[in-house]
């Protein structure tokens, strides 16, 4: 069977409901990898009908112009293996957080609007590995604050024929679906989190700088660190905690600042109107628009959104945009933050000077263990 022709892109609109669009298959094949080649992030596999027709529905997005799985032929019959059951699908299962968050969760609305009662929820692997559940783990705090851990978890490298496969569209996403289906928005707001109680600052400022140090950040950090704990906020390192601590803190928190980041997605989801967020951009491009949109759309709040950004460190001079050092401006950051009320004034906060500069560099590279080192380099 050739490929399908498929629409070059997804037409998504945030308001616009999504469970009239539930595919429900008998027998679908799930089928997490096969033969061909993968173009970028972009590998063959994917959901198909009965008679091996590719599902449209069942279409991984990584932005509206950008699907990670492509048609492929399906394998010989007695290469599949059966899964009994009534099973949803759930996307692909990654294990980085930010990822985990915009595509791992986006067809989890689905559990509300199910025709059928479910046995779980089934997941392609983003990874292949020997034991594809391994990709569930740091997630399970995740599933027990939504509530639905009492589901079974399926992920196989094998392709898989199911049973019954009841297909929820994509709901919410990266750039163009950051801001969610309705029914998206509506299924985290009424069960993440809804047994945690808030506990924790009314300040917080998520911090970056105890990271695996190829996550990126900011050079000079710790100087900012020290100048808010100065102004009565708590220093939070997100990835230090299970997500429920994580969860009460973004509930209790009225004021809070951040690097752009994935923790910012997980904030969003607790964000209210009332609440006062500043972003600090801190690698070129325009994803903290992202962040942005998706405090908009979740929480009626609008955030301060603090750019000054002036020159980037790279890995060996790579300029992967996630993985960059960035220099910023901390008087202007001092001043923006004390103009919208986030921060009463004091000090002046300095610049780095060039031997903190330096400083900061050869702490990098020392974290790198001399496998790499930080080059500056220029970016658009």
């Amino acid at each position: 069977m050739s490929a399908p022709a498929l629409p070059p892109s997804l037409d998504f609109d945030s308001n616009q409901p999504l469970k009239g669009q539930i595919q429900v298959l008998k027998d679908a094949v799930v089928m997490s990898w096969a033969e061909g080649s993968a173009r970028g992030a972009s590998r063959p596999g994917g959901v198909y009908t009965a008679s091996g027709e590719w599902s449209d529905v069942a279409s991984l997005w990584r932005n509206p112009n950008h699907r990670i799985m492509l048609p492929a032929h399906l394998p010989n019959e007695d290469e599949i293996e059966t899964l009994r059951g009534t099973w949803m699908f759930g996307g692909m299962m990654y294990g980085h957080f930010g990822h985990f968050l915009c595509e791992s969760t986006s067809r989890l609305w689905g559990l509300a609007h199910s025709p059928l009662p479910l046995d779980g929820i089934i997941y392609i692997p983003k990874k292949k590995m020997t034991w594809p559940k391994r990709l569930l783990h740091g997630h399970e705090g995740f599933f027990d604050a939504l509530g639905v851990s009492d589901l079974s978890f399926m992920l196989s490298n094998a392709p898989l024929r199911v049973e019954h496969l009841v297909i929820p569209p994509q709901g919410f996403g990266m750039h163009a679906m950051i801001a969610g289906a309705p029914e998206y928005r509506d299924f985290i707001h009424a069960n993440l989190g809804k047994n945690i109680s808030p506990e924790g600052s009314k300040m917080l400022y998520i911090s970056r700088s105890r990271l695996f140090v190829k996550r990126g950040s900011i050079l000079g950090e710790a100087q900012l660190e020290q100048h808010l704990a100065a102004e009565g906020y708590e220093i939070f390192h997100p990835q230090e905690h299970p997500i429920e601590v994580q969860i009460a803190r973004y509930k209790a928190a009225q004021k809070i600042i951040s690097l752009d980041g994935s923790a910012l997605h997980l904030a969003a989801f607790f964000a209210n109107k009332n609440s006062c967020i500043a972003i600090l951009n801190r690698r070129p491009g325009t994803l903290i628009s992202d962040f942005k949109t998706q405090l908009e759309k979740f929480a009626d709040v609008t955030p301060l959104l603090i750019n000054e950004v002036h020159r980037f460190w790279g890995i060996n001079g790579k300029t992967q945009h996630n993985e960059l050092y960035s220099l910023m401006s901390f008087p202007c950051i001092q001043k923006n933050l004390k103009q919208n009320g986030f921060i009463s004034g004091g000090d002046t906060w300095a610049n780095l000077n060039s031997v903190e500069l330096a400083q900061a560099l050869a702490d990098i590279d020392k974290r790198l263990e001399g496998t790499s080192a930080l080059e500056e380099v220029f970016v658009r």
